[in-house]
């Protein structure tokens, strides 16, 4: 059954903070999926809430990020420093 896809359900704070910390860490999907010994597709099924991921996996993702598990399933870390598109200029991204 997919992941509920509610801004505030566990999940949909799993999957802002996963991309959040893996962004800001500068990791591709495949790069922080080499390191936690999963599949680059898995980390991307949960950042878009496709997986329920198991408590062992999160736990390799949060390693794999140097965190502590509880910093991924907070739900006070700032999703609001996510990249936000630019309005004017050429397809640009900031943070």
């Amino acid at each position: 059954m997919p992941a509920t896809r509610h801004p505030t359900s566990a999940s949909f704070t799993l999957a802002a903070n996963l991309r959040t910390f893996r962004t800001r860490a500068g990791l591709s999907q495949e790069e922080l999926a080499d390191r936690a010994g999963v599949h680059r597709t898995y980390v991307s099924q949960v950042e878009r809430q496709v997986v329920n991921p198991t408590l062992a996996s999160v736990s390799k993702l949060a390693d794999a990020l140097g965190l502590p598990l509880a910093r991924l399933l907070d739900g006070t870390t700032a999703p609001d420093s996510a990249p936000h598109r630019l309005r004017s200029g050429p397809r640009g991204w900031i943070a």
